[in-house]
């Protein structure tokens, strides 16, 4: 799926490559709470003594009351997380007002309506959201409205979101967000991690995977700072802020952008949790060096480092459909969108459970995606190879494949061991093959077309 901004998604791929170390007010009201207790962690390595702190110049900007609030939650950072900055940290503080001009200016202004338009497509490809659908102001209220804080891994800034002053919100968020500061001087989060916008563009599953580590890394340091050394007016200040806490715009989300948006806060806080349990921050930080490269490894902790996904080839399919005809999209769907495909379908109706969509996408064992879009008619395809570890998860997935599509287009077209097809379905055509450990499902103008392209996929012929 595409990701320019849906990787914190959203990919929120979109988040993931335009603003690096996102924290929305959101993932507090799921995560931090004044009664958490830290689980007992072993510590593999003893934490290094405090270094001098690095200072910057723009502190003068800052009221002195919060620069010394600032520089002491830094050290307690510091000893948690057992990483020593390097560098001076230029960072600010901004209102709302800013904060959505920040958004506007910044976060959007190499993401362009057309490159909107393109995921709007590929998403209701999915099923996932209307035609039409106006991604673009969309994301920008809804980054208004939810980016509490965030570390820019360009220009190596940081800004805090003042609500009223710097209060125990401010605070606990300045604890996430200086975790990604010491991340991004330990292990270079744009070049080393290679997560940015050209690399994400083309990896965004991987991008997906590693937004989960650095920002489930982020979340346990600020829990277990929320436990050790926020004040009890801290969280007094907390709980009272999402006490009136609304978010009209989340709320009015699509639903599986809600959980994309939630996904390496959520389940990047458990990958991390499983790793701290394993050899505490030491083997965190051995991710940072050996990172994990798709959504599988995130959702199944045991699979990482060693199970990757297979190589699956999407042949180029523009010399067959000709002249006006672009590809918009080539990535990896992963196990998490195909969870997200197959239970937070735009469709009611379509919508399997949360367990058996699970079931059905744990076998992941590798996949890739393809669109086509033509602008002069308006017409679109996709194509979807995936491949299954065992015979087993190929027979679960497309049993689940088999309820959501017929839920979702209605009785079939032609129906036979291996194989569903629909001759049109409002403005497309569909078809779902089988063959041994893989499936490929393809989303067409025609039947024509439709026979067309399966010349390029000489094992589903």
């Amino acid at each position: 799926m595409t990701r320019r901004i849906l990787l914190s998604i959203l990919t929120l791929v979109v988040i993931c490559c335009v603003g690096m170390g996102l924290l929305t007010s959101t993932e507090a009201i799921v995560l931090a709470s004044s009664n958490w207790t830290a689980p007992a962690r072993p510590i593999a390595a003893p934490i290094a003594p405090l270094q001098p702190i690095p200072t910057s110049a723009l502190d003068q900007n800052l009221p002195p009351a919060v620069v010394q609030q600032m520089n002491a939650i830094q050290e307690q950072v510091i000893q948690i997380r057992g990483l020593q900055p390097s560098k001076a940290l230029d960072r600010a503080l901004l209102t709302t007002d800013q904060l959505h001009q920040h958004v506007t200016d910044d976060f959007f202004k190499d993401y362009t309506t057309r490159q909107a338009a393109d995921d709007v497509l590929e998403l209701s490809l999915l099923g996932l959201v209307e035609p039409g659908f106006d991604f673009y102001n969309f994301y920008i209220k809804l980054y208004s409205e939810q980016v509490a804080g965030f570390y820019d891994t360009k220009t190596k800034e940081m800004f805090v979101v003042q609500v009223e002053s710097f209060l125990g919100i401010e605070r606990m968020n300045y604890s996430h967000e200086y975790t990604h500061a010491l991340q991004d001087q330990n292990y270079d989060l744009r070049e080393g991690l290679k997560v940015n916008e050209d690399y994400c563009k083309k990896n965004a599953e991987y991008c997906s995977a590693v937004q989960a580590l650095f920002e489930g890394d982020a979340t346990s340091v600020q829990q277990e700072w929320l436990t050790t050394d926020a004040t009890q007016v801290d969280r007094s200040q907390i709980q009272d802020f999402y006490s009136r806490y609304k978010s009209p715009v989340f709320d009015s989300a699509p639903a599986y952008l809600k959980k994309s948006f939630m996904f390496p806060y959520q389940q990047g806080l458990e990958f991390v949790m499983t790793l701290l349990d394993k050899g505490g921050y030491p083997a965190v930080d051995a991710a940072f060096k050996d990172p994990p490269v798709s959504t599988e490894q995130i959702l199944h902790p045991d699979h990482y480092p060693s199970d990757v996904p297979a190589q699956v080839i999407m042949p180029d399919l523009l010399p067959v459909l000709g002249a006006g005809w672009r590809e918009t999209d080539r990535n990896m769907l992963g196990e998490f969108s195909t969870y997200l495909v197959l239970s937070q379908g735009l469709g009611a109706n379509y919508r399997l459970s949360n367990n058996q969509a699970r079931m059905a996408a744990a076998g992941w064992g590798g996949d890739m995606l393809v669109v086509y879009s033509q602008d002069a008619t308006h017409e679109k395809i996709l194509a979807v190879h995936s491949h299954w570890d065992t015979p087993k998860d190929a027979e679960e997935f497309w049993q689940a494949m088999q309820g959501y599509s017929q839920a979702r287009w209605g009785s079939p077209s032609l129906s036979q061991t291996g194989q569903l097809a629909w001759d049109k379905t409002g403005d497309d055509s569909v078809m779902i093959k089988r063959s041994g450990q893989d499936t490929l499902w393809i989303i067409t103008p025609d039947t024509t077309t439709t026979t067309q392209l399966l010349n390029s996929f000489p094992d589903f012929k």
